[in-house]
C-alpha cells in the first residue's frame, strides 16, 4: 500500500484500471494522473468483460497513466481489450500499429488481425506480417496457412505449399505432409510411419525418442517412460531432458523436492 497525499477521502473512489477519483483530481496508483481534468474524466469501456485501459477526459486519450498524443478525441474509439482506433491511427495501448488501416482493421484470432490489405500478428515487435488474402487461417498462434502455403508466424518462413496437410499435437508439435516441425524446423520425415506424441515436446518415432528438435542419446524406446519432467528413464538410464546422467540407476532415483 501507499500513501496517496493530498487525497479526499470524504470524496475518494476507486476506478478499474488503477485509477481513482476524488473532488478535485484523477489518480493513477498512488499519483495524480497530470493533465486530467476531473469533471469530464470518464472510463471508456469496449463493453466486454475485460479491463477497460483507455479513459479521456474533454482534452485528452489516456492509456497506462500516460497521454496519447496522436489520438483524434472525437473520433477515438475502443476495439476490444487493449486495442482501439481513431481516424488516423490502430492503437495497442498507446503504440501505433504501423501500417493498419482504422477504416477496415479487424481482430482475428490468436492475435491475428487483418485490413483491407495487410495481415498482422499483435503480439509481435514488428506487427506487419504480409498481405491478408481470404485463404488466412490460424492454426495457432505459431503457425498459419494462406493460398501459398503455411507459414511460421515469428518469421514469416513457408513451411510447406498450399495443399499441405496439418496437424497441431497438444505437445507443441505439429506434423505437416508427413514431416514432424518444432516450431519452424523440420526434424524428421516420417516416410508413411506412424510417430507417438508423448507429454512436454517430447515423441517417439520407432525406437527412438525426440525431446522438440533433439533426439536423446542412448536410448531404449521400448522401455522408456517419463518421470517428471525434465527427468525420464529407460532401462539402462536416467534422464535430464534428453541426456543420460551418469552414474544414476533409473530403478532407484526419485525427486526428494516437488
Amino acid at each position: 500500500f501507499e500513501f496517496i497525499e493530498g487525497a479526499a477521502i470524504s470524496s475518494f473512489s476507486v476506478l478499474p484500471s488503477s485509477l481513482a477519483l476524488d473532488d478535485d483530481r484523477v489518480y493513477y496508483y498512488s499519483s495524480v494522473l497530470e493533465n486530467a481534468d476531473r469533471k469530464s474524466f470518464l472510463i471508456m469501456n469496449d463493453n466486454a468483460h475485460s479491463e477497460p485501459v483507455f479513459s479521456k477526459d474533454k482534452n485528452n486519450i489516456f492509456t497506462m497513466g500516460s497521454i496519447i498524443f496522436e489520438a483524434d478525441l472525437d473520433t477515438f474509439e475502443v476495439i476490444e481489450s487493449i486495442y482501439a482506433k481513431d481516424k488516423n491511427y490502430v492503437y495497442k495501448f498507446s503504440n501505433i500499429i504501423s501500417m493498419a488501416d482504422p477504416r477496415s482493421f479487424q481482430l482475428l484470432d490468436y492475435s491475428f488481425a487483418k485490413d483491407s490489405m495487410n495481415l498482422y500478428f499483435l503480439e509481435a515487435q514488428e506487427h506487419l506480417i504480409g498481405l491478408y488474402d481470404s485463404s488466412f487461417h490460424a492454426f495457432s498462434k505459431e503457425y498459419y496457412k494462406k493460398s501459398d502455403g503455411i507459414f511460421y508466424t515469428f518469421n514469416s518462413r513457408r513451411l510447406s505449399a498450399s495443399d499441405s496437410q496439418f496437424v497441431l499435437y497438444e505437445n507443441g508439435l505439429v506434423v505437416i505432409s508427413g514431416f514432424v516441425f518444432y516450431k519452424d524446423r523440420k526434424i524428421i520425415d516420417l516416410k508413411g510411419s506412424s510417430f507417438k506424441p508423448l507429454s512436454n515436446y517430447h515423441f517417439q518415432f520407432k525406437n527412438d525418442i525426440y525431446y522438440k528438435d533433439t533426439k536423446y542419446i542412448n536410448v531404449d524406446g521400448n522401455s522408456f517412460e517419463q518421470i517428471d519432467f525434465p527427468f525420464s528413464r529407460d532401462k539402462d538410464h536416467l534422464f535430464y531432458e534428453c541426456k543420460p546422467i551418469k552414474g544414476s540407476d533409473p530403478k532407484s532415483f526419485r525427486e526428494l523436492f516437488d
